[in-house]
C-alpha cells in the first residue's frame, strides 16, 4: 500500500498534461488529459451540488466504456465490497 501511495504521489508537485486515476480494480487503465477534466462544473445530483469533469462523455467513456448499454449480465461485476467498523462512538 504504501509503495503505491508513493507512486501515485510521485508528480504531485510537477504540473503535468495528464493525470491518473488509480483507485479502480484495473490499474493503470485510466488516464486522462488534464484538459478534459478541468475546471469542473457544479451539477445537482440526487439533491446534492457535486462537482463533473468538463468532459464528462469523454470522462465517463474511458471509465466504463460504452455507458450509455449495460453489458451482458455475464459481463457486469460489483465493486469490492468492504465493512468498516469504527467501534462505539458518540
Amino acid at each position: 500500500m504504501k509503495k503505491g501511495e508513493g507512486v501515485a504521489r510521485k508528480y504531485n508537485s510537477s504540473q503535468t498534461q495528464r493525470v491518473m486515476y488509480m483507485n479502480q480494480s484495473k490499474m493503470f487503465s485510466e488516464i486522462f488529459d488534464r484538459n478534459d477534466l478541468l475546471p469542473t462544473r457544479r451539477v445537482d445530483f440526487d439533491g446534492q451540488k457535486i462537482k463533473i469533469p468538463k468532459e464528462t462523455d469523454k470522462y465517463l467513456a474511458v471509465h466504463y466504456g460504452d455507458y450509455m448499454t449495460l453489458p451482458p449480465e455475464d459481463k457486469r461485476y460489483n465493486h469490492y465490497t468492504a465493512i468498516l467498523d469504527f467501534g462505539k462512538y458518540k
